[in-house]
């Protein structure tokens, strides 16, 4: 009861503030020199000056204090009513202002994407009505028979399949070949994902210098970084402490700061200060497209970035793939791993042309990389099984081995060298999303396609990207890891895969939901930033205006199945080496005449159970006939046959 007088005083002391600013404020252009009487009279009669109740207030502040001053102290009383109204402080009214200029961005921004969206429609409408002229001039064609007579009318509803015909030869929506550059609308994406809470930061620090103090350690704070995910705190302890000490302290830090869990790096990589991340309260997103409309990916070097996130101070985090040429990236399920893909695929595409960039796609969970099949980004479509990943892998491998070849004819070092000499040749990126699944089924296989890429593809243009959700050395073999230094570590379940993606502790320590660790052969120790989000329906935003508006452009040949000198096809587990010998092998039995078992052998020196699969795949092509005792096989194709094979081929 009490409360509600209190109030009610306030607010009827600030609407008689409010009245007396608001109406003195116009009594401050009051001429002084005019005598009062004047002044009254004058409103009287015209009601100038702000009336009586203006008279009352702005006629003594304009006298002591001058035209200035007077209205500076007219604004503070008028900000002091409003407080008092509306019984809030100045902090929450200046929240207050701060929302409505959000409410206001929003709406620009609404308004800037309708009239986009209207944009789209009128150019819908002319490509339609372009399509209908189409149809028209074919239909007055038409019209003319054999002997040059024009007609006026023709019966359409007689002629009904041809005019499906036609309807079903002209495009629906003109779609175009994508040329030399594709622009995609940063309106696609979305920005903003608010600010983050990190609590009473000079409580934590009181309680970090405190708890330190309680074992013996003497330490001064320096600066503090806010991220979107955790908070920094630095510090800098006295000479002769061991880090080592204040590593072991890192549960007692938790439980004094009632926070888990904290990450201890000790010391900051080019600071002599050691730096305590604390969970922050409440989080925030780190967009794609904040980082892609940001000063520093502006000013790259390289359309072959990928952006990463930021870091606790806010700094834009992005690698170069010319220089770090591949990526593995590993974190348990929803810890942020394929929206980090996602976002490194849509970056590149906001980077690049189709010409200049081409994506190979793998992803056996087929759920979350098909969404990208029709734009003129795939090399190819998305693969989903183990056995058309292989023959990618081993096409890869032959494309890598022709780009060296066609390097060489030109006499450039690399495929940058050999674009400024006029040649075209775009770079691949390998992704295989889920690496994990291809291990299970031809571990010893995979391995070797992958760790003969990484070891030689740089130079011409191909790069992997290599996820998995199971960091074990089953799967991120030492091999796989020496090849690929650049690597990403999400949450994970124990210390044991923290070691094996990153060969060091940590990321069993992250938040999850893109918080994640970074290491280089550039940097000596991992880097803790929050990756880069990007929704679903902004990934559908992209990938829909790429179908609506350009042409796919699959290359077909790059899984098609291989054949002999015959122009047979081989069988699928078939690997390369064997079919160079299954080659060699048609034409020793060709030329002599023979085909045995022991006769390859000798001619081909390898060893029995090599030449006799040679054979068997030779009689499972039809080149040689079925086993015949002791004797040479029957040969089913003669060598001027092949000839004329190989001539119609």
């Amino acid at each position: 009861k009490n409360r509600k007088k209190t109030l009610n005083f306030f607010s009827i002391l600030g609407i008689n503030i409010f009245i007396l600013s608001f109406f003195g404020f116009f009594t401050l252009n009051v001429d002084t020199n005019i005598s009062k009487i004047e002044i009254l009279k004058d409103i009287a009669k015209n009601g100038s000056y702000g009336g009586y109740v203006g008279f009352l207030l702005g006629y003594p502040i304009r006298y002591f204090f001058g035209y200035w001053a007077g209205g500076f102290f007219v604004i503070m009383l008028f900000l002091i009513s409003i407080l008092l109204v509306f019984n809030t402080s100045l902090d929450n009214l200046f929240k207050g202002f701060v929302f409505l200029k959000k409410i206001n961005s929003k709406f620009i921004t609404f308004l800037s994407l309708l009239k986009n969206k209207i944009k789209e429609k009128i150019e819908e409408k002319k490509a339609d009505d372009y399509d209908k002229e189409d149809l028209e001039n074919d239909f007055e064609e038409d019209e003319e028979d054999d002997n040059g007579f024009n007609f006026n009318k023709k019966e359409i509803d007689n002629d009904k399949k041809d005019l499906e015909g036609k309807q079903d030869s002209l495009p629906i929506q003109k779609k175009k070949s994508f040329g030399k550059k594709i622009k995609i609308p940063i309106d696609l994406l979305e920005s903003g994902g608010g600010k983050p809470d990190s609590g009473d930061i000079n409580a934590n620090m009181e309680i970090i210098k405190r708890t330190l103090s309680n074992f013996g350690i003497e330490a001064e704070m320096g600066k503090i970084g806010v991220g979107s995910t955790v908070t920094q705190y630095t510090l800098k302890p006295a000479e002769g402490v061991k880090l080592s000490r204040i590593v072991s302290l890192n549960s007692d830090l938790a439980l004094a700061l009632a926070a888990h869990p904290i990450r201890i790096e000790a010391p900051i990589p080019g600071k002599s200060l050691v730096g305590i991340e604390v969970p922050n309260k409440t989080s925030a997103k780190v967009h794609l497209k904040d980082i892609i409309v940001s000063r520093e990916f502006k000013k790259r070097t390289s359309n072959l970035m990928i952006t990463l996130g930021k870091d606790v101070a806010g700094k834009v985090w992005m690698i170069d793939l010319t220089k770090n040429p591949h990526l593995l990236i590993a974190g348990s399920t929803g810890s942020g791993k394929t929206i980090c893909i996602n976002s490194i695929i849509l970056s590149l595409m906001y980077q690049n042309s189709p010409n200049d960039l081409k994506f190979v796609m793998v992803d056996p969970k087929r759920v979350e990389l098909p969404v990208y099949n029709g734009t003129p980004y795939l090399k190819i479509p998305v693969i989903t099984d183990a056995k058309n990943t292989i023959k990618m892998l081993r096409a890869m491998i032959g494309e890598m081995d022709r780009r060296f070849e066609v390097l060489a004819k030109s006499g450039a070092r690399d495929i940058f060298s050999y674009r400024e000499q006029g040649g075209e040749m775009e770079s691949i990126i390998i992704i295989i999303d889920e690496l994990a699944d291809l291990m299970v089924i031809a571990r010893n296989e995979i391995e070797e396609l992958i760790v003969r890429l990484a070891q030689m593809s740089r130079a011409v243009g191909i790069y992997l990207i290599l996820a998995t959700q199971r960091p074990s050395v089953n799967v991120i073999t030492g091999l796989i890891k020496a090849n690929i230094t650049s690597r990403i570590a999400f949450a994970v379940a124990s210390l044991v895969d923290s070691r094996t993606i990153l060969d060091t502790a940590g990321a069993e320590k992250l938040l999850g939901r893109g918080d994640m660790l970074f290491i280089t052969s550039e940097i000596g120790k991992p880097k803790r930033l929050q990756g880069a989000f990007v929704s679903e329906y902004e990934i559908r935003k992209v990938t829909n205006y790429l179908k609506e508006r350009y042409e796919s452009d699959y290359d077909e040949e790059l899984l098609a199945p291989k054949k002999n000198i015959l122009g047979k096809e081989f069988s699928e587990d078939i690997d390369e080496d064997r079919k160079e010998l299954i080659d060699q092998a048609i034409k020793i039995i060709l030329d002599s005449n023979r085909a045995s078992t022991s006769y390859l052998q000798r001619r081909l020196g390898v060893g029995y159970n090599k030449a006799a699969g040679i054979i068997e795949e030779l009689e499972a092509q039809g080149v040689v006939g079925p086993p015949n005792g002791s004797k040479s096989r029957e040969i089913l194709i003669r060598k001027e046959e092949s000839e004329i094979e190989n001539e119609n081929e």
